[in-house]
């Protein structure tokens, strides 16, 4: 049920985009997967790993 709340309401945003056209639920997730990865390099980028348990 979230799944698809989050599907409308993100193809409710795009809807006055014209850079990213969505035809299916398929190249829906595509591109929300898209933007997962961004997010998660990004993350990477801006946060350090904290060192393991064992090392220290």
């Amino acid at each position: 049920m979230l799944l698809n709340q989050l599907y409308f309401s993100y193809r409710r945003s795009l809807e006055n985009s014209q850079d990213i056209v969505i035809r299916n639920a398929s190249e829906a997730w595509a591109t929300v997967d898209q933007c997962y990865d961004g997010i998660l390099s990004a993350r990477s980028q801006i946060f350090t790993p904290l060192p393991n348990r064992n090392s220290v």
